[in-house]
Order: structure tokens, then C-alpha cells, then sequence
């Protein structure tokens, strides 16, 4: 489940960088990316977050 977030994370930042250069660009684009720009920023931490801890854990040899 936390790779899946770390994905669609990467996915939305991803998504919220071409709508910007779209709007810098005065390019017609969707909104959806910098509409759900806080949920994306959540769902990413999560993921961040929640890889390390793995990662962390792996490394003590407790997962």
C-alpha cells in the first residue's frame, strides 16, 4: 500500500508540474492537478514516510 502511494504521489506531482508549465504557457489544460495539490502533497508523504520506516526496518531486520 505504500509503494502505491508513493506513485500516485509521484503521479499527481507529476501531473501539477505540466500544469503549470501549461499555465505559464497560457496553454488550455485541465485543473484536476492544482485543484487536489494538497491531497497529492498528503498522499506523497505518505508514501515518503512510510518507505523509509520499511526501509528502517529491513535494515534492523524487524519486517
Amino acid at each position: 500500500m505504500i509503494k502505491v502511494c508513493l506513485i500516485v504521489g509521484f503521479v499527481m506531482l507529476a501531473g501539477r508540474l505540466v500544469t503549470a508549465i501549461c499555465m505559464y504557457y497560457e496553454l488550455e489544460f485541465p485543473t484536476f492537478f492544482t485543484d487536489y495539490h494538497v491531497v497529492s502533497l498528503v498522499i506523497l508523504a505518505i508514501g515518503i514516510i512510510g518507505s523509509e520506516i520499511i526501509n528502517v526496518r529491513k535494515k534492523k531486520g524487524r519486517a
